[in-house]
Formats: structure tokens, C-alpha cells, sequence
């Protein structure tokens, strides 16, 4: 299994495992955020539509972490930062680049910057680092 493939899988994991106590899921589907008891806390009702949102925004954060590893790791290997997050396709690093959900709609790519090795979301989702 390639290096990217086993790390992504462990980031799906530590997503999944961090979204999902707080997800209370009832008979017609998903309900709203639960309290520690399972109780469904008043006021706090989510929409269908705000958790596709919160996932999007998750997803596209563990993509950039594993983007960010990807590219550490090729810097403390080869001494320097990829000129381009396709590099990392051409030396073995990345079977291929993920993209952001939204992206499967704009068509925008994540966008890198070698001297800082910064990769942001074109669709909006807050940098890494803030």
C-alpha cells in the first residue's frame, strides 16, 4: 500500500471518529448535534445542508494535511519543496492530487506555493494555518 493511501486512511479515521459522537443519527436520518448522554441539545439542530458543508470543510482539510505531509516528506527526502504538487504524482509520493469536494463543481484545483510549500483551497475553505 502507498504511502499516501495508508495515510489518508488513518486521517479518514481520526475524521471519522471526531465527527461522528457529536452526529446523533434517528429514524429519518441525521437529527442534530447530541449532548454526551445522546441527547439531542435544544437549539442546536443542524441542517442537512450544514453538515454536508462541515464535511466538505473537513474533507478538504485532511485532503491539505496529507497534501502538507506529502510534501514534507519529499522536501526531507529529495532537500528541497516539490516545484509543483504534481511532482509529487511524477516521484511516487501521490498515486494521483485530491481535490476539494467543491471542487467537483468548479473545477479548481488546490493551489501550492514552492518557496512556502502553502497549499489553499480555491473554493474558500480556511488555510491550515489559521
Amino acid at each position: 500500500m502507498s504511502k499516501d493511501r495508508v495515510l489518508g486512511a488513518i486521517l479518514f479515521i481520526v475524521v471519522l471518529s471526531l465527527l461522528l459522537p457529536a452526529c446523533s443519527f434517528g429514524p429519518t436520518g441525521f437529527s442534530g448535534i447530541s449532548d454526551k448522554n445522546g441527547e439531542t441539545v435544544p437549539g442546536q439542530e443542524n441542517t442537512y445542508k450544514e453538515a454536508i458543508t462541515q464535511a466538505e470543510t473537513t474533507a478538504c482539510k485532511a485532503n491539505r494535511v496529507s497534501l502538507r505531509s506529502n510534501v514534507e516528506m519529499y522536501a526531507a527526502e529529495m532537500g528541497d519543496y516539490p516545484t509543483s504538487l504534481e511532482k509529487l504524482v511524477s516521484e511516487g509520493y501521490l498515486d494521483k492530487i485530491p481535490t476539494c469536494l467543491k471542487s467537483n463543481k468548479s473545477g479548481k484545483p488546490y493551489t501550492y506555493d514552492s518557496q512556502t510549500a502553502k497549499i489553499s483551497c480555491p473554493n474558500g475553505h480556511p488555510d491550515l494555518d489559521s
